[in-house]
């Protein structure tokens, strides 16, 4: 099975290359740690997402504190 690592930035341009950019970077680091920890290279894939909406909602209903989230995602069900 392969497993999806979707890393979640929220930028007010969702074209933004520096957000795009540390995505990517993130999801790459994330990737490689699993890849050291014994998973094999081709189970394992990166994914960028750049959204305009906060990620996630704040309980405490503070502004700004879940703007970036990682998911890991089965791929083959």
């Amino acid at each position: 099975s392969r497993l999806v690592v979707a890393v979640y930035v929220k930028s007010a341009d969702p074209e933004s290359f520096f957000a795009k950019h540390l995505a990517e970077k993130r999801a790459k680091a994330i990737c490689n740690q699993l890849i050291r920890a014994g998973l094999e290279p081709r189970r394992v894939e990166g994914r960028a997402v750049v959204i305009d909406a906060p990620v996630l909602i704040d309980p405490d209903d503070r502004p700004g504190r879940y703007n970036q989230a990682i998911e890991l995602i089965p791929a083959d069900r």
